[in-house]
Protein backbone atom coordinates (compact mmCIF):
# COMPACT_ATOMS: atom_id res chain seq x y z
CA UNK A 1 0.00 0.00 0.00
CA UNK A 2 1.38 3.39 -1.00
CA UNK A 3 2.30 5.62 1.92
CA UNK A 4 0.59 9.05 2.03
CA UNK A 5 2.69 11.99 0.84
CA UNK A 6 4.51 13.95 3.50
CA UNK A 7 3.28 17.53 3.77
CA UNK A 8 6.28 19.08 2.07
CA UNK A 9 5.92 16.61 -0.84
CA UNK A 10 2.40 17.92 -1.47
CA UNK A 11 3.96 21.29 -2.26
CA UNK A 12 6.85 19.72 -4.18
CA UNK A 13 4.58 17.63 -6.42
CA UNK A 14 2.24 20.54 -7.13
CA UNK A 15 5.09 22.85 -8.13
CA UNK A 16 6.81 20.12 -10.16
CA UNK A 17 3.64 19.63 -12.19
CA UNK A 18 3.23 23.36 -12.71
CA UNK A 19 6.84 23.71 -13.88
CA UNK A 20 6.63 20.69 -16.20
CA UNK A 21 3.37 21.82 -17.86
CA UNK A 22 4.57 25.42 -18.23
CA UNK A 23 2.17 27.02 -15.74
CA UNK A 24 5.30 28.22 -13.93
CA UNK A 25 7.57 29.26 -16.82
CA UNK A 26 11.37 29.36 -16.80
CA UNK A 27 12.74 32.35 -14.93
CA UNK A 28 9.60 32.96 -12.89
CA UNK A 29 10.20 33.89 -9.26
CA UNK A 30 8.37 31.75 -6.70
CA UNK A 31 6.73 33.17 -3.56
CA UNK A 32 8.90 33.12 -0.44
CA UNK A 33 8.49 30.44 2.19
CA UNK A 34 6.06 32.57 4.24
CA UNK A 35 3.59 32.85 1.35
CA UNK A 36 4.32 29.70 -0.65
CA UNK A 37 2.62 27.27 1.69
CA UNK A 38 -0.61 29.21 2.25
CA UNK A 39 -2.57 27.60 -0.65
CA UNK A 40 -1.52 24.17 0.61
CA UNK A 41 -2.16 24.79 4.29
CA UNK A 42 1.44 24.18 5.36
CA UNK A 43 3.85 26.11 7.55
CA UNK A 44 6.79 28.26 6.38
CA UNK A 45 9.14 25.55 7.70
CA UNK A 46 7.40 22.98 5.48
CA UNK A 47 7.55 25.40 2.53
CA UNK A 48 11.28 25.88 3.10
CA UNK A 49 11.72 22.09 3.04
CA UNK A 50 9.76 21.94 -0.24
CA UNK A 51 11.96 24.61 -1.84
CA UNK A 52 15.07 22.78 -0.71
CA UNK A 53 13.79 19.57 -2.28
CA UNK A 54 12.93 21.31 -5.57
CA UNK A 55 16.43 22.77 -5.67
CA UNK A 56 17.92 19.33 -5.05
CA UNK A 57 15.81 17.92 -7.88
CA UNK A 58 17.06 20.66 -10.20
CA UNK A 59 13.73 22.40 -10.80
CA UNK A 60 14.65 25.74 -9.24
CA UNK A 61 17.63 27.93 -8.47
CA UNK A 62 17.85 29.62 -5.08
CA UNK A 63 19.68 32.93 -5.20
CA UNK A 64 21.01 34.57 -2.06
CA UNK A 65 18.88 37.56 -0.97
CA UNK A 66 16.89 37.32 -4.21
CA UNK A 67 14.64 34.29 -3.96
CA UNK A 68 13.81 31.06 -5.81
CA UNK A 69 13.45 30.94 -9.61
CA UNK A 70 12.28 28.25 -12.04
CA UNK A 71 15.21 26.79 -13.95
CA UNK A 72 15.29 27.07 -17.74
CA UNK A 73 15.76 23.30 -18.00
CA UNK A 74 14.81 21.13 -15.03
CA UNK A 75 17.58 18.77 -14.05
CA UNK A 76 15.02 15.98 -13.45
CA UNK A 77 17.43 13.86 -11.40
CA UNK A 78 18.95 14.45 -7.99
CA UNK A 79 21.35 11.53 -8.54
CA UNK A 80 22.20 8.73 -10.95
CA UNK A 81 22.85 5.20 -9.69
CA UNK A 82 24.75 2.92 -12.06
CA UNK A 83 23.99 -0.59 -10.85
CA UNK A 84 26.06 -3.68 -11.61
CA UNK A 85 24.58 -7.08 -10.81
CA UNK A 86 26.35 -10.25 -9.71
CA UNK A 87 30.04 -11.02 -9.71
CA UNK A 88 31.69 -9.98 -12.96
CA UNK A 89 35.25 -10.91 -13.83
CA UNK A 90 37.32 -7.99 -15.16
CA UNK A 91 34.46 -5.61 -14.35
CA UNK A 92 36.59 -2.49 -14.67
CA UNK A 93 38.05 -3.64 -17.98
CA UNK A 94 34.84 -4.03 -19.93
CA UNK A 95 32.24 -2.02 -17.99
CA UNK A 96 34.17 1.10 -16.97
CA UNK A 97 33.73 2.85 -20.32
CA UNK A 98 29.97 2.46 -20.01
CA UNK A 99 29.79 4.12 -16.62
CA UNK A 100 32.34 6.79 -17.58
CA UNK A 101 30.06 7.81 -20.45
CA UNK A 102 27.09 7.99 -18.07
CA UNK A 103 29.08 9.94 -15.48
CA UNK A 104 30.25 12.49 -18.04
CA UNK A 105 26.73 13.22 -19.24
CA UNK A 106 25.44 13.45 -15.67
CA UNK A 107 28.28 15.79 -14.65
CA UNK A 108 27.50 18.05 -17.60
CA UNK A 109 24.12 18.75 -15.97
CA UNK A 110 25.53 18.91 -12.46
CA UNK A 111 24.01 15.59 -11.39
CA UNK A 112 26.04 13.40 -9.00
CA UNK A 113 26.42 9.74 -9.95
CA UNK A 114 27.81 6.62 -8.38
CA UNK A 115 28.50 3.00 -9.30
CA UNK A 116 26.70 0.48 -7.08
CA UNK A 117 26.75 -3.31 -6.92
CA UNK A 118 23.79 -5.46 -5.96
CA UNK A 119 26.12 -7.47 -3.73
CA UNK A 120 27.18 -4.40 -1.72
CA UNK A 121 25.95 -4.04 1.89
CA UNK A 122 22.98 -1.71 2.08
CA UNK A 123 22.12 -1.96 -1.61
CA UNK A 124 18.47 -2.78 -1.03
CA UNK A 125 18.06 0.25 1.23
CA UNK A 126 19.73 2.54 -1.31
CA UNK A 127 17.97 1.45 -4.50
CA UNK A 128 15.12 1.93 -4.90
CA UNK A 129 14.42 3.24 -1.39
CA UNK A 130 16.23 6.51 -2.08
CA UNK A 131 14.90 9.64 -3.74
CA UNK A 132 12.13 9.21 -6.30
CA UNK A 133 14.14 11.64 -8.43
CA UNK A 134 17.06 9.33 -8.86
CA UNK A 135 17.75 7.69 -12.20
CA UNK A 136 18.90 4.08 -12.33
CA UNK A 137 20.95 2.36 -15.02
CA UNK A 138 21.19 -1.43 -14.83
CA UNK A 139 24.44 -2.57 -16.45
CA UNK A 140 24.60 -6.14 -17.69
CA UNK A 141 21.57 -7.58 -15.90
CA UNK A 142 17.82 -7.48 -15.37
CA UNK A 143 16.34 -8.33 -11.98
CA UNK A 144 12.56 -8.63 -12.06
CA UNK A 145 12.07 -7.91 -8.35
CA UNK A 146 14.25 -4.80 -8.54
CA UNK A 147 12.58 -3.62 -11.76
CA UNK A 148 9.15 -4.02 -10.18
CA UNK A 149 10.20 -1.91 -7.19
CA UNK A 150 11.56 0.77 -9.51
CA UNK A 151 8.24 0.83 -11.36
CA UNK A 152 6.26 1.06 -8.13
CA UNK A 153 8.33 4.07 -7.07
CA UNK A 154 8.08 5.62 -10.55
CA UNK A 155 11.89 5.73 -10.77
CA UNK A 156 13.23 6.15 -14.31
CA UNK A 157 15.53 3.30 -15.36
CA UNK A 158 17.31 1.93 -18.40
CA UNK A 159 19.25 -1.26 -19.19
CA UNK A 160 22.63 -1.40 -20.90
CA UNK A 161 25.14 -4.00 -22.16
CA UNK A 162 22.56 -6.80 -22.54
CA UNK A 163 19.45 -7.17 -24.66
CA UNK A 164 16.58 -6.11 -22.39
CA UNK A 165 13.41 -8.19 -22.12
CA UNK A 166 11.66 -6.50 -19.17
CA UNK A 167 12.67 -2.82 -19.46
CA UNK A 168 11.53 -0.78 -22.50
CA UNK A 169 14.60 1.48 -22.65
CA UNK A 170 17.74 -0.30 -23.77
CA UNK A 171 21.17 0.62 -25.14
CA UNK A 172 23.64 -1.99 -26.29
CA UNK A 173 26.12 -2.90 -28.98
CA UNK A 174 24.47 -4.36 -32.06
CA UNK A 175 26.56 -7.50 -31.69
CA UNK A 176 24.65 -9.41 -34.36
CA UNK A 177 25.31 -6.76 -36.98
CA UNK A 178 28.90 -6.19 -35.80
CA UNK A 179 29.94 -9.84 -36.22
CA UNK A 180 27.96 -10.27 -39.44
CA UNK A 181 29.69 -7.28 -41.05
CA UNK A 182 33.07 -8.25 -39.59
CA UNK A 183 32.87 -11.76 -41.09
CA UNK A 184 31.57 -10.37 -44.37
CA UNK A 185 34.53 -7.96 -44.63
CA UNK A 186 37.02 -10.70 -43.75
CA UNK A 187 35.53 -12.86 -46.51
CA UNK A 188 35.36 -10.13 -49.16
CA UNK A 189 38.60 -8.26 -48.37
CA UNK A 190 40.65 -10.92 -46.60
CA UNK A 191 39.72 -13.91 -48.71
CA UNK A 192 38.58 -15.96 -45.70
CA UNK A 193 36.52 -19.03 -46.52
CA UNK A 194 36.87 -21.26 -43.46
CA UNK A 195 35.91 -19.49 -40.23
CA UNK A 196 35.99 -20.23 -36.54
CA UNK A 197 34.10 -18.10 -34.02
CA UNK A 198 35.43 -18.21 -30.43
CA UNK A 199 33.40 -16.78 -27.54
CA UNK A 200 32.40 -17.35 -23.95
CA UNK A 201 28.81 -18.38 -24.52
CA UNK A 202 27.99 -17.88 -20.84
CA UNK A 203 27.98 -14.16 -21.64
CA UNK A 204 24.73 -12.74 -23.13
CA UNK A 205 26.63 -10.36 -25.43
CA UNK A 206 28.72 -13.24 -26.77
CA UNK A 207 25.57 -15.20 -27.57
CA UNK A 208 24.20 -12.23 -29.52
CA UNK A 209 27.47 -12.09 -31.46
CA UNK A 210 27.19 -15.83 -32.14
CA UNK A 211 23.74 -15.24 -33.64
CA UNK A 212 25.26 -12.73 -36.05
CA UNK A 213 27.96 -15.23 -37.01
CA UNK A 214 25.34 -17.91 -37.66
CA UNK A 215 23.35 -15.49 -39.83
CA UNK A 216 26.47 -14.83 -41.91
CA UNK A 217 27.28 -18.53 -42.30
CA UNK A 218 23.72 -19.29 -43.43
CA UNK A 219 24.32 -17.28 -46.63
CA UNK A 220 28.03 -18.11 -46.99
CA UNK A 221 29.59 -20.62 -49.36
CA UNK A 222 32.46 -21.47 -46.99
CA UNK A 223 32.48 -23.08 -43.56
CA UNK A 224 31.94 -21.72 -40.06
CA UNK A 225 32.32 -23.40 -36.69
CA UNK A 226 31.77 -22.16 -33.14
CA UNK A 227 33.91 -22.90 -30.09
CA UNK A 228 32.99 -22.05 -26.50
CA UNK A 229 36.04 -20.71 -24.62
CA UNK A 230 36.99 -18.62 -21.60
CA UNK A 231 40.17 -16.87 -20.47
CA UNK A 232 41.59 -20.06 -18.99
CA UNK A 233 40.83 -22.38 -21.90
CA UNK A 234 41.35 -20.30 -25.02
CA UNK A 235 45.07 -20.99 -25.44
CA UNK A 236 44.60 -24.76 -25.17
CA UNK A 237 41.69 -24.62 -27.62
CA UNK A 238 43.75 -22.55 -30.05
CA UNK A 239 46.71 -24.95 -29.83
CA UNK A 240 44.45 -27.88 -30.64
CA UNK A 241 42.92 -25.99 -33.55
CA UNK A 242 46.25 -24.86 -34.99
CA UNK A 243 47.84 -28.29 -34.64
CA UNK A 244 44.99 -29.98 -36.48
CA UNK A 245 44.97 -30.61 -40.21
CA UNK A 246 41.81 -28.59 -40.61
CA UNK A 247 41.89 -25.67 -43.03
CA UNK A 248 41.29 -22.42 -41.14
CA UNK A 249 41.88 -18.96 -42.61
CA UNK A 250 39.66 -16.74 -40.46
CA UNK A 251 39.11 -16.58 -36.68
CA UNK A 252 36.75 -14.14 -34.97
CA UNK A 253 37.24 -13.81 -31.20
CA UNK A 254 34.84 -12.05 -28.85
CA UNK A 255 35.77 -10.27 -25.64
CA UNK A 256 38.38 -7.75 -24.58
CA UNK A 257 40.87 -10.23 -23.10
CA UNK A 258 40.35 -13.36 -25.21
CA UNK A 259 41.99 -12.01 -28.42
CA UNK A 260 45.19 -11.11 -26.56
CA UNK A 261 45.39 -14.58 -25.04
CA UNK A 262 45.11 -16.10 -28.51
CA UNK A 263 47.24 -13.60 -30.45
CA UNK A 264 50.73 -15.14 -29.88
CA UNK A 265 49.46 -18.42 -31.33
CA UNK A 266 47.68 -16.79 -34.25
CA UNK A 267 50.83 -14.93 -35.28
CA UNK A 268 52.77 -18.14 -35.87
CA UNK A 269 54.41 -17.87 -39.31
CA UNK A 270 53.32 -21.42 -40.21
CA UNK A 271 49.65 -20.47 -40.39
CA UNK A 272 48.18 -17.59 -42.39
CA UNK A 273 45.07 -16.90 -40.37
CA UNK A 274 43.19 -13.60 -40.42
CA UNK A 275 41.97 -12.33 -37.02
CA UNK A 276 38.68 -10.50 -36.40
CA UNK A 277 37.96 -8.72 -33.09
CA UNK A 278 35.43 -6.32 -31.53
CA UNK A 279 36.29 -3.22 -29.48
CA UNK A 280 35.00 -4.52 -26.16
CA UNK A 281 37.60 -2.33 -24.45
CA UNK A 282 40.08 0.36 -25.48
CA UNK A 283 43.07 -1.98 -25.57
CA UNK A 284 41.66 -3.81 -28.60
CA UNK A 285 42.60 -0.77 -30.68
CA UNK A 286 46.23 -1.80 -30.21
CA UNK A 287 45.51 -4.49 -32.81
CA UNK A 288 44.89 -1.86 -35.49
CA UNK A 289 46.92 -2.96 -38.51
CA UNK A 290 47.04 -6.56 -37.31
CA UNK A 291 43.36 -7.53 -37.22
CA UNK A 292 40.01 -6.76 -38.77
CA UNK A 293 38.21 -4.69 -36.12
CA UNK A 294 34.53 -4.06 -35.53
CA UNK A 295 34.91 -0.55 -34.12
CA UNK A 296 32.34 0.91 -31.72
CA UNK A 297 32.48 2.89 -28.50
CA UNK A 298 31.34 1.61 -25.10
CA UNK A 299 31.76 5.19 -23.90
CA UNK A 300 29.22 6.29 -26.50
CA UNK A 301 26.90 3.56 -25.19
CA UNK A 302 27.14 5.14 -21.74
CA UNK A 303 26.27 8.56 -23.14
CA UNK A 304 23.31 7.08 -25.01
CA UNK A 305 22.15 5.34 -21.82
CA UNK A 306 22.06 8.61 -19.92
CA UNK A 307 20.33 10.44 -22.76
CA UNK A 308 17.66 7.75 -23.03
CA UNK A 309 17.22 7.72 -19.25
CA UNK A 310 16.71 11.49 -19.30
CA UNK A 311 14.23 11.33 -22.17
CA UNK A 312 12.20 8.59 -20.48
CA UNK A 313 12.03 10.64 -17.27
CA UNK A 314 10.98 13.78 -19.14
CA UNK A 315 8.37 11.93 -21.20
CA UNK A 316 6.72 9.08 -19.33
CA UNK A 317 4.87 8.15 -22.54
CA UNK A 318 8.07 7.61 -24.51
CA UNK A 319 7.65 4.42 -26.59
CA UNK A 320 9.96 1.45 -26.10
CA UNK A 321 13.36 2.34 -27.54
CA UNK A 322 16.61 0.48 -28.26
CA UNK A 323 19.68 2.44 -29.35
CA UNK A 324 23.09 1.38 -30.62
CA UNK A 325 26.40 3.24 -31.02
CA UNK A 326 27.94 3.80 -34.43
CA UNK A 327 29.69 0.82 -36.01
CA UNK A 328 32.66 0.84 -38.39
CA UNK A 329 34.69 -2.11 -39.74
CA UNK A 330 38.42 -1.35 -39.89
CA UNK A 331 40.66 -3.40 -42.18
CA UNK A 332 44.31 -4.20 -41.29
Amino acid sequence: MKKPDKKYMIVVNALKKAIEDGTLPAGMKLPGQNLLGIPYGVSPITSKRALSELKKMGYIDCRHRSGSYVRAKPRLFSEINIVIGGKIKNEGLWLSDYWKGIEQEAARLGIPSQVMRTSAPGFVERVPEGSENQGVVLLGFEDLALIERLRERNIAHTVGVIEAHHVPYNVLINYRRAVFELAETMANSGGCRNFYFLANLQQPSHRLARDGFNAFIDDFSGTGKILNVDEDSIQDVMKTLLNSQEIVDGVIIMGGVLPFRALPLLLQPTRNIKLGVLTENQTIRQLNGTAFIAEYSLFECGRLLFQLLYESAANRNLPATTRYPRLTIIKP
